[in-house]
C-alpha cells in the first residue's frame, strides 16, 4: 500500500471515531445522558465571535468543550467505572471510598484522616479553638443569648464496620475527643451527637449508604438531641416524638457519592422518610421565605439561608450557623422556634446576630469541620 494510501486510510479512520459517536448520539443510542450529574460545570462551547476576535482562545475553548461535551463520554466513563468496580473493587474516583455492602464513603477533606485520628490537635490549636468559642459564648451572653456548639459525626464515624478492613484508628482519641472534652471544661454548651447516632442506628438504618450524610433518620435523632437540649432552657419549645411522625420506605437513585462515580441510577438504595402525621400539629407548621435586611452570607443558589416563622411569641428566637448537616433537620426544627433563621455558613456574624436578636444562637459542624472553630469572632456593630 503506498504511503498516500496509508495516509488517506488514516484519515478515514479517525473522521470515523468522530463520526461514530455523533451518529450514535444522533440516533439516540446515548442511553447515559442525563443519568449523573458531575459535581462541577462543564466547559460551554465558546461563541462564534470569539473565532474572530481570538481565534487561539476559540480553540482552546472549543478543544476542552468537545473534551467534555463528547457524544458518548459519559456512557463510556460509566461502563469504565463500572468494569473497574467489579474487577478490582476498588472507587475510580478520588474522594470516594467503597466499603462493604454497597456502603460509600467520602475520603476528601481529610475525612478519612480524621477517622483514623492522624488529624493535628495540638495544644496551641486547641486552646485558640476555645478562646474563640469561650469569647462568642461570653459576648451572647452578655446580651441574655444562648450559645450551643453542636458537632454532627461522620458517617466513617457512626459505621466503621462497613469500611475496608485496613481502615481503623491508629490512636486511641479523636480530634473530637479531645476538643469536646475541652470545650465542656471551659463551660461551652458542646452538644456532641455520636452517642444519639449510635442509638439510631440501632433501631433503624440512620445514614445514606451512598451518600454523605445522614438520612431523615438520623436527622431526626439530631434534631431531638437538640431539642432536648434546647429545652433545658427554653421549656416551652415542644418536644420531638417518633410517634409523631410516619416512617415510609422506597427504593431510589444513589446519592452524592454515587453520583460522583456516574452511577447513581446503578448504585440505587432504600431511602428512609419520616413525615408528620399531622402536618398542622403544634412544632410542625411554620412558614417560610419571610425576606430580611441583610444579603445572604453563603451567597450560593444552592445554600440559600432558609427562614422559618411560627408567630408564637411564647417560643424563642433561633439563629442557626450551619452546614449541609442541617439541611435534613431544618423540617424537624422550623416549627420549634417563634423563627428560626438557618445561614448556611460557619462564620459568625455580629451585625446578623444584632439584625435578628435572637433568644439562641447554634453553631452546628460537621465533625470534618472542626476547623471551622477557628474562624475568629468579628468586631461588634459600630454604636453596639
Amino acid at each position: 500500500m503506498s504511503g498516500r494510501a496509508q495516509d488517506l486510510l488514516r484519515t478515514l479512520l479517525f473522521l470515523a471515531v468522530l463520526a461514530g459517536p455523533l451518529a450514535t448520539a444522533g440516533l439516540g443510542m446515548d442511553p447515559a445522558g442525563g443519568a449523573a450529574q458531575e459535581n462541577r460545570t462543564l466547559a460551554a462551547v465558546p461563541g462564534a465571535s470569539l473565532l474572530f476576535s481570538d481565534p487561539a482562545a476559540y480553540a482552546r475553548g472549543l478543544r476542552a468543550a468537545f473534551a467534555e461535551r463528547f457524544p458518548l463520554r459519559e456512557t463510556l466513563i460509566r461502563a469504565g467505572n463500572r468494569l473497574r468496580l467489579a474487577v478490582f473493587g476498588e472507587s475510580p474516583v478520588p474522594g470516594v471510598l467503597v466499603g462493604r455492602d454497597g456502603w460509600l464513603f467520602y475520603s476528601l477533606e481529610n475525612a478519612l484522616d480524621d477517622h483514623v485520628n492522624v488529624m493535628d490537635m495540638s495544644e496551641a490549636l486547641q486552646a485558640d479553638m476555645t478562646r474563640i468559642l469561650v469569647a462568642r459564648r461570653d459576648r451572647l451572653a452578655a446580651r441574655g443569648i444562648a450559645f450551643y456548639v453542636v458537632v454532627c459525626p461522620d458517617k466513617h464515624t457512626v459505621y466503621p464496620e462497613y469500611l475496608p478492613g485496613y481502615v481503623h484508628p491508629l490512636r486511641p482519641r479523636s480530634r473530637l475527643d479531645i476538643l469536646g472534652e475541652r470545650l465542656t471544661a471551659a463551660g461551652v454548651a458542646f452538644v456532641d451527637l455520636r452517642p444519639d447516632m449510635a442509638r439510631a442506628k440501632a433501631v433503624r438504618r440512620a445514614y445514606w449508604k451512598t451518600d454523605t450524610h445522614w438520612n431523615d433518620w438520623g436527622a431526626f435523632m439530631g434534631a431531638k438531641r437538640i431539642v432536648d437540649v434546647l429545652r433545658q432552657r427554653f421549656p416551652a419549645i415542644p418536644p420531638l416524638d417518633e410517634a409523631d411522625y410516619a416512617v415510609t420506605e422506597s427504593v431510589i437513585p444513589g446519592g452524592d457519592l454515587a453520583g460522583m462515580l456516574l452511577l447513581p441510577d446503578v448504585w440505587r438504595e432504600t431511602d428512609i422518610r419520616l413525615r408528620p402525621k399531622d402536618p398542622r400539629a403544634k412544632g410542625v407548621r411554620a412558614s417560610f421565605g419571610a425576606p430580611r435586611p441583610y444579603a445572604d452570607p453563603a451567597n450560593h443558589p444552592d445554600r440559600a439561608m432558609v427562614v422559618a416563622e411560627t408567630g408564637d411569641a411564647g417560643l424563642p428566637r433561633a439563629l442557626f450557623f450551619r452546614d449541609s448537616f442541617s439541611s435534613a433537620m431544618i423540617p424537624f426544627l422550623a416549627g420549634r422556634f417563634q423563627s428560626a433563621v438557618f445561614l448556611w455558613n460557619h462564620a459568625y456574624s455580629p451585625d446578623i446576630v444584632a439584625a435578628e436578636r435572637p433568644d439562641v444562637v447554634v453553631l452546628e459542624v460537621v465533625e470534618r469541620y472542626q476547623y471551622a472553630f477557628c474562624l475568629d469572632n468579628p468586631p461588634e456593630p459600630s454604636g453596639d
